[in-house]
């Protein structure tokens, strides 16, 4: 009987497969896991338009400015709830390639942009877009005219900016409520550059792309000390951006970035992403080199979008081929923080319409990206279009009848034969179920794992691995440390492993740091030495020298 089941189910299945457009099937790309998806198409924007600055308020999705149809620069603004588009109010001026910060009073801050038609000179406004009223209040102009710039917010509320185009850049330490400006010089003139927070008081200032679109050299500028050059950057170089920057959307923790970046050295082309921790940048290493051809062997131009998902801890890079299919990098950083490589999944799609480029995105809670118009030929014809990726396949659209007369058939014959199974079956024994353990026991018996077992040790060790341990489940595991330490598992076994190392130097001062990093299980000495300075702000040779100094060592 269940023989002849699973051959029915194994046939009903390998029947309903579908076969989509004829596609080449390709389950991999140069070691990197590829997936099929379809895009959600939302309703199309009231006003088509590229550039435009895109966010997202819970589920609602707003986007503002850009230029649109004829290259012009356009004031409206709208917003997306339950299946429709509405108008906000329009904007005092126009900001095709201004920049944008979010106040923390929760409101955006925009300001500058073009000030005429295709993409010309610069403007010095600045205006703050109220959410939840949706509309635009005037602030203290700039005091240097600029396009295409980038912004942060220091603690104290204050915002520095930097960049132009076509115009001298300087960076500016800007208050929009009094409007008193303080200005600095920059190493390099640059336009769309990053600017991250690297401490409470002070942010990095870079980028590789020149006030007239030229490349130049990716120095570093700081508010608070001397510029510097990232060893990393000899070999590879910051994507070149030229829209909007939001600072979150590169952010994976306080004072930690993640970006994309291109080599092309002895003229091979490659791309990557560099860790900006602090003021530390290091290359991110990946399971697999990141796929520069397609499924049918096109290139791929990456660099579309960018955006990092803290509560997933994602990452997504967004490309298209020269054929105009879509494709979409996902970096599963998340081991990275226990010095394991970061994990990549491709997915690939073609939309509905022509395929655009250069669209506005954003990540919406649940982890969708939403796609914002965008150009196709040239910047005269924007588009309005609307999608969302999501990272897994949804429900198929158009199935035709056939298949669905297949899965109803399929569906009613598991449930008879499982109705036949229930009814046949012996009545199992009652048993003494006990309830999942959870809070303090789960804790205490968590804590006893690390302490007295020392599983910590494990090289590789898992949220499974403790979950196995445990005989619990690793949801279980997982929700008990972050309610408990207010920290993610990775964060929590690598304080239990700091923690050893250092006893592991003062009680045993003539090992090696390299033993000392494989006792402690960390997966190598470079792990060992990033997560250590992380947390003590100091190298382990630095640590034990101030010990020594102190007479622990």
């Amino acid at each position: 009987m269940d023989k002849r089941l699973t051959v029915i189910f194994a046939t009903l299945v390998i029947a309903c497969s579908p076969n989509s457009d004829g596609e080449q099937a390709v389950s991999e790309l140069q070691g990197v896991p590829v997936k099929k998806i379809e895009l959600e198409r939302l309703p199309d924007m009231k006003t088509p338009r590229a550039a435009g600055i895109v966010f997202c308020d819970g589920d609602e999705i707003h986007v503002l400015g850009g230029h649109t149809t004829g290259f012009l620069p356009t004031n409206t603004a709208e917003y997306y709830k339950n299946g429709a588009w509405y108008d906000s109010s329009p904007s005092f001026y126009p900001h095709d390639g201004g920049f944008t910060a979010f106040m923390p009073d929760g409101s955006l801050l925009v300001g500058g942009g073009s000030s005429e038609p295709f993409g010309i000179g610069q403007t010095w406004g600045v205006e703050n877009y109220i959410t939840k009223h949706r509309k635009f209040i005037p602030v203290s102009i700039l005091g240097h005219k600029r396009a295409y710039s980038s912004a942060v917010v220091l603690p104290d509320g204050r915002v520095v900016v930097s960049g132009n185009w076509y115009a001298e850049d300087c960076t500016e330490i800007y208050s929009p409520e009094s409007g008193a400006v303080k200005e600095t010089g920059v190493s390099v003139q640059r336009s769309s550059p990053y600017i991250f927070p690297c401490s409470e008081g002070d942010v990095l200032i870079f980028g590789a792309q020149g006030i007239r679109g030229e490349p130049v050299e990716p120095i570093v500028d700081r508010l608070c000390g001397e510029p510097f050059f990232p060893e990393v950057f000899r070999e590879w170089s910051p994507s070149v951006r030229t829209f909007r920057f939001f600072e979150r959307e590169y952010s994976i923790g306080k004072f930690d970035h993640l970006i994309p970046v291109v080599s092309r050295a002895d003229s091979l082309l490659r791309y990557g992403f560099v860790r900006v921790n602090g003021d530390r940048f290091s290359l991110l290493e990946t399971t697999a080199e990141i796929p520069c051809s397609g499924i049918d062997g096109e290139k791929i131009r990456w660099g579309l979008f960018f955006h990092t998902d803290r509560s997933r801890r994602y990452a997504y890079l967004g490309g298209v081929s020269e054929t105009g299919r879509c494709y979409f990098l996902r970096v599963n950083y998340n081991p990275e923080f226990d010095g394991e490589k970061a994990e990549l999944v491709l997915y690939y799609t073609r939309r509905e319409d022509d395929s655009a480029s250069d669209y506005s995105c954003a990540v919406l809670p649940n982890g969708g990206v939403v796609l914002i118009g965008g150009i196709g030929k040239d910047n005269y014809t924007p588009f309005s279009s609307c999608f969302i990726f999501r990272p897994e396949p949804g429900k198929s659209r158009n199935v035709p009848l056939g298949w669905i007369v297949l899965a109803s058939l399929l569906f009613i014959l598991c449930v008879f034969l499982f109705v036949l199974y229930v009814k046949k079956a012996p009545a199992a024994p009652e048993r003494e179920v006990s309830a999942p353990v959870a809070g303090k026991d789960l804790l205490t018996r968590i804590i006893e794992l690390m302490e007295k077992d020392r599983i910590f040790l494990r090289k590789g060790l898992t949220k499974a691995d403790v979950a196995k341990a445990l005989g619990t489940n690793v949801s279980y595991v997982s929700a008990c440390i972050n309610a408990q330490y207010g920290t993610t598992f990775p964060d929590f076994i690598a304080d239990y492993r700091i923690r050893y190392a250092k006893d592991q130097m003062l009680s045993h001062p003539e090992k090696v740091l390299a033993e000392v990093a494989e006792d402690s299980g960390f997966a190598n000495e470079q792990s060992f030495f990033r997560t250590f300075k992380a947390r003590t702000g100091m190298t382990p040779q630095e640590w034990k020298k101030q010990e020594a100094g102190a007479g622990g060592v």
